[in-house]
Parts: structure tokens; sequence; C-alpha cells
């Protein structure tokens, strides 16, 4: 595939980047706070962790329990 070609799936190139330099990103700085003993930001740290896991999210999800369904579309 040529790089003009693959100009059309950024919007997945960039996702991909965006995810690990995320994670790598809270893991440093989690590794620091914990390391520094600074635990009154480590909230912060785990909301913008979670907030990576939410953004790879599909845009369409479907989750069951027992009686119970959600489904969140765009």
């Amino acid at each position: 595939m040529k790089f003009w070609e693959s100009l059309a799936e950024k919007g997945k190139y960039s996702t991909i980047i965006g995810f690990i330099l995320g994670v790598i990103t809270t893991g440093i700085f989690t590794w620091y706070l914990i390391r520094n003993r600074d635990f009154i930001y480590l909230p912060f740290v785990l909301g913008f962790g979670f907030s990576i896991g939410f953004f790879i999210l599909p845009s369409s999800l479907k989750a069951k329990w027992k009686d119970g369904e959600i489904e969140i579309k765009d």
C-alpha cells in the first residue's frame, strides 16, 4: 500500500498511535507519583488512564448482564 493510499486509513493510525502514547504516558506518570509518594494526584492519573481505555472502544457498544442490557451507538 502506498503512503497516499494509506492516508485513507489515517483515523486508524491516529487511534493506535494515540492509544500507545497515552498508555505509556499514564504508566510513566503513575510510576513517578508512586515513587515520589504524591498519592494526592493518583486519582487524576487513574481517571486519565480510564479515559484512554474509553478512547479505544468501538463506536458501537452492547453489554448484557442478568436481565439488563445496555446499547450505545454513535
